[in-house]
């Protein structure tokens, strides 16, 4: 028998490895041929010259989603909102792509589609700044690894995988649950999941919901039947982890009703989750959002206050205190709302930047401060808890300590490394090919992240007639402190957001479809 030598060993599996990686690459190209086949074949349209035509450029976080995407809820948003006139929104976001593979291909978009209006989301697969030298060597070596699909493929799961411990850390383990009829037979409750594992699909919370109705009936059945105090025990400690499961179900239920409006439909799921378990942080927290946007807001406060003791993590229910507190201009309520949440750690950032704004723009100054030195804290490099707080000394005419903080500010913004020097230079091309033809742009930025970095970095302003900004931030920002990050992203490849769900891209096309009707530029030809 011939021994293989241990140098060989590892060569072949290098090798293998090496194989493996190569076949990998090519199925990922292929697949990205393919979509792009296909999403070529549902932007086929023919033009007749009196449509308006919007053509939404970016990368993945613009191409896909199907009818779920920002470009396709965009066109039903604004058909509905302008039945005189026929609009087409074409979607050429293209996958695992950067700047420049988008600048290479616009020239060809534009002549195709002849669209009136560019709506532009770009950079995010780009190297960042610090990346990559000056030789032409490493430019090359450069190229190669940023365009290397396996190599993305790996970055958004290592990034993926990171933000999910984060997260673990701070919310309750998920779990699926099986909804055999085996598994109501022997009565087997799987781990039962958290309200953050199904926020986003409410068809399959119904199916859940029903499985557990039918496994209590049946556990309450085997409890009648038995015998002794052992096993009788046993059946109630089941029954009560059901009714607690039923409740998360019911919660999910509510959360999907109350994101179309039918509160009529909500409040009943959330009284039926309150019955079967009155310590349900979700349920309350529902019910205070259900009479808040009804303005009944002491009613409402009364929810939220009831949810503190029964969650560690309760930020969601102080913002939305305060909010409601706001709304009364109730200045002493903002204020015990500020002391809550620097007595404690919250995970949350939102929290904070949202209590903060409200706090300046109730003239709680001090506790506005004291809010804002906490940011500094838990974000050491943003430079915008430092220009909030000049904000508010210049508000309390204390100048010194105003400059003191503007200075600090300066030196962390002069610090960021957001932009890659070819970010910047592929993105002005596109910006003067797209104006340059006379067609109207929106740059828009993407979730979480800041607008005015980008106007810096690409030294625009937006006194150009045809050039639009759009900031998604503080929608998101808003919308995660009062839900679930699940909700509205499905992973988070870029770190601080990810993919949007369906309902993450309703809030981007919203915003696009009212700054479109807010400037006018359906009429645009």
């Amino acid at each position: 028998m011939i021994k293989t030598k241990l140098s060989q060993k590892i060569l072949l599996l290098f090798l293998g490895t090496f194989a493996a990686l190569v076949f990998l690459e090519v199925v990922l190209r292929l697949g990205g041929y393919a979509f792009i086949l296909r999403q070529d074949f549902g932007n086929k349209v023919r033009f007749s010259g009196d449509e308006f035509r919007i053509l939404c450029i970016g990368e993945s976080t613009t191409a896909l989603g199907e009818d779920n995407s920002y470009p396709a809820q965009l066109e039903k948003i604004l058909q509905a909102e302008l039945p005189g006139i026929t609009v087409k929104v074409v979607n050429k976001g293209l996958v695992s792509k950067n700047t420049k593979d988008i600048l290479d291909e616009l020239g060809s978009n534009l002549d195709k589609y002849r669209p009136q209006l560019v709506i532009a989301m770009l950079g995010i697969n780009d190297p960042p700044s610090g990346m990559g030298g000056t030789s032409n060597k490493s430019k090359v070596f450069e190229n190669i690894l940023m365009k290397s699909r396996v190599l993305k493929l790996f970055r958004m799961i290592s990034l993926h995988l990171a933000n999910r411990i984060k997260e673990i850390k701070h919310v309750p383990e998920t779990a699926s649950v099986s909804s055999t009829d085996a598994s109501v037979k022997t009565g087997r409750i799987d781990p039962i999941p958290g309200l953050e594992g199904y926020s986003r699909n409410y068809k399959q919370a119904a199916k859940q919901l029903a499985y557990y109705r039918r496994l209590y009936l049946y556990l309450y059945n085997k409890y009648r039947e038995a015998k002794e105090d052992g096993e009788k025990k046993n059946i109630s400690v089941k029954i009560e982890k059901v009714k607690k499961a039923q409740a998360i179900y019911l919660v999910v239920m509510a959360v999907e009703y109350r994101g179309k409006g039918s509160y009529e439909k909500a409040i009943p799921y959330l009284r039926a989750a309150l019955e079967l378990d009155p310590r349900n942080y979700g349920a309350y927290v529902e019910m205070g959002k259900c009479l808040k946007e009804n303005k009944q807001y002491k009613q409402a406060a009364n929810f939220f206050f009831q949810s503190i003791p029964m969650a560690d993590n309760h930020s969601i229910a102080l913002l939305q205190l305060a909010y409601i507190f706001d709304e009364m201009n109730y200045a002493e309520g903002l204020a015990d709302i500020s002391k809550r949440a620097l007595s404690h750690d919250y995970y949350s950032i939102s929290l904070y930047q949202e209590l903060g704004e409200l706090l300046i723009k109730n003239r709680l100054y001090e506790s506005a401060k004291s809010i804002y030195l906490k940011l500094t804290e838990k974000s050491p490099k943003d430079f915008t808890p430092y220009q909030k707080l000049s904000e508010i000394y210049r508000r309390i005419n204390d100048y010194k300590k105003a400059e003191e903080f503007a200075s600090k500010a300066e030196v962390f913004k002069a610090n960021r490394t957001e932009y890659h020097l070819d970010t910047v230079n592929n993105y002005k091309k596109i910006i003067n090919e797209i104006l340059g033809r006379g067609m109207k742009l929106i740059i828009m930025q993407y979730p979480l992240r800041g607008i005015e970095e980008l106007k810096e970095a690409l030294v625009l302003s937006d006194k150009k007639s045809s050039l639009y900004f759009l900031e998604n931030a503080d929608t998101f920002r808003k919308a995660l402190a009062a839900g679930e990050y699940s909700r509205y992203f499905s992973d988070s490849f870029a770190g601080d957001f990810g993919h949007c769900t369906r309902f993450g891209n309703q809030l981007i096309s919203k915003n696009a479809a009212d700054l479109i009707l807010k400037e006018g530029l359906q009429y645009f030809k």
